[in-house]
């Protein structure tokens, strides 16, 4: 049986104030491949996306949707970029590196 640890922040935490045009951030990280924690804390859904370059442009067809008032944790590559795009303005997203689920 595996065991699962809590997640345990290894960073600074990175805040999007989501708007309706793509926004992309470096949440940097310590670890080759690492968990990110992300929390949207508003009342709307967002998408976002990650990569290596920070090149991309998120919209509501190419994005990974994330419910409102949800947290989510994903495995992503080492000092990602993500980009988030809101469907209204007043979501804010919170995204944490760190390891654990």
């Amino acid at each position: 049986m595996a065991n699962f640890s809590a997640f345990q922040p290894q960073g600074a935490t990175v805040t999007f104030a989501t708007t309706t045009t793509s926004q992309v951030k470096q949440v940097p990280s310590n670890a080759s491949d690492i968990n990110y924690r992300f929390v949207n804390s508003g009342t709307d859904t967002i998408f976002w996306l990650a990569n290596q370059t920070g090149g991309q442009t998120v919209t509501a067809a190419n994005g990974i949707p994330m419910l409102p008032n949800t947290i989510e944790t994903f495995t992503l590559p080492a000092n990602a970029y993500i980009g988030v795009i809101g469907v209204a303005g007043g979501n804010n997203l919170y995204v944490t590196p760190g390891e654990g689920v």
